[in-house]
């Protein structure tokens, strides 16, 4: 059995009606489900450079470095393409500095209402 972008979506939504841990988990599922829609979508076009960071050393993380990708598109790409990319980088980032909260910082509180924009904002990135 596998598990499409889609069944992680509605995982994350059903976790936003319970307590604390269930929205943890909405956060999460709803990274994982942004981000895999993502990988998919992405490779339709064409790959972006290497991303470093301000020193110029290579970034390290497969997530930081797809997020950077998307973020800042190869420009062989279409206009539209790279406008919706970036928008999704965008859009990733934030929900992956939420999700990085959820999943390892036990002593911040992680609310009802950020499980809900965590849900919101993964089904803008899917539907771009």
């Amino acid at each position: 059995m596998s598990v499409l972008p889609a069944d992680l979506m509605g995982c994350a939504a059903a976790c936003v009606d319970g307590d604390e841990a269930y929205w943890r988990s909405a956060v999460s599922r709803s990274y994982y489900a942004a981000y895999h829609d993502s990988t998919k979508w992405a490779a339709g076009g064409h790959p972006a450079l290497a991303p470093t960071n301000r020193r110029g050393e290579p970034l390290r993380g497969t997530h930081n470095i797809f997020i950077a990708q998307m973020r800042d598109p190869h420009k062989a790409n279409p206009a539209e393409w790279q406008r919706k990319s970036v928008r999704r980088g965008i859009l990733l980032r934030a929900l992956y500095e939420v999700r990085i909260l959820a999943d390892y910082d036990l002593t911040a509180d992680v609310t009802q209402e950020q499980a809900r924009q965590a849900v919101a904002d993964a089904r803008t990135i899917m539907a771009a």
